[in-house]
């Protein structure tokens, strides 16, 4: 619940900082980019994946995609 003059609002799952949409495009980055080899791809899908299930926010997982394209590019 919230204080002050919003007090009566209950807030469920308002995304104000769109992490999921940053996520599913991080996801879809990883999917298509070109210089990166199927096996790369593969092992940072598993690794969103195991993210997701270990129940890190969809903020932290999208920054995780995003830094370990970027290392592979190194």
């Amino acid at each position: 619940m919230v204080q002050g003059p919003y007090k009566n609002y209950v807030y469920y799952g308002m995304d104000i900082h769109y992490t999921e949409r940053k996520l599913k495009y991080a996801v879809e980055k990883v999917k298509s980019e070109p210089g990166l080899s199927e096996e790369d791809k593969n092992a940072i899908l598993e690794y969103v994946r195991k993210l997701q299930s270990q129940g890190l926010s969809a903020g932290r997982v999208a920054k995780y995609a995003y830094s370990l394209l970027v290392l592979s590019a190194i």
